[in-house]
Formats: structure tokens, C-alpha cells, sequence
């Protein structure tokens, strides 16, 4: 219960951090066309 819980609150928080850090390089590099 509380367990899975804190596992799938643990995916989201790290989503999110990889979420924001690739938005930031995106940023940071220059427009590359979709491969």
C-alpha cells in the first residue's frame, strides 16, 4: 500500500526533474529536426 505508493510518488518527482532537464538542454542546443 503506503509502500507503492511512495514508489510511484518517487516516478513522478524523477519524471519530472528528467522532464525539466531536458527542456532546459533543449533550450541550451540549437533546433534540431525530429529524427
Amino acid at each position: 500500500g503506503a509502500d507503492a505508493c511512495e514508489r510511484v510518488g518517487d516516478g513522478l518527482v524523477a519524471a519530472h526533474i528528467i522532464a525539466r532537464v531536458h527542456n532546459e538542454v533543449e533550450n541550451i542546443l540549437p533546433n534540431q529536426p525530429e529524427a
